[in-house]
């Protein structure tokens, strides 16, 4: 909302990119707010939670692909 009140003469089409970048950064929030839960409710035993090996460098590569927009728009 900030995004848009500061530039009042600007279209949402010219903010696309940004808008873009935050839609994306909430929908990471989202899941891990999702994820949060699962484990408080796991603490809790109200839900059994299955371990499995990950690929760390797969989740590396997609933090770095999903900062990598923000990066250019903050220079």
């Amino acid at each position: 909302m900030t995004l848009l009140l500061r530039h009042p003469d600007h279209t949402i089409e010219e903010e696309s990119v940004p808008i873009a970048a935050i839609l994306k950064e909430t929908k990471r929030m989202s899941k891990m707010v999702s994820g949060l839960l699962l484990l408080a409710r796991g603490d809790s035993h109200e839900e059994v939670i299955s371990c499995r090996p990950v690929r760390v460098d797969d989740i590396m590569k997609e933090i770095a692909k999903n900062i990598e927009p923000i990066m250019d728009y903050s220079n």
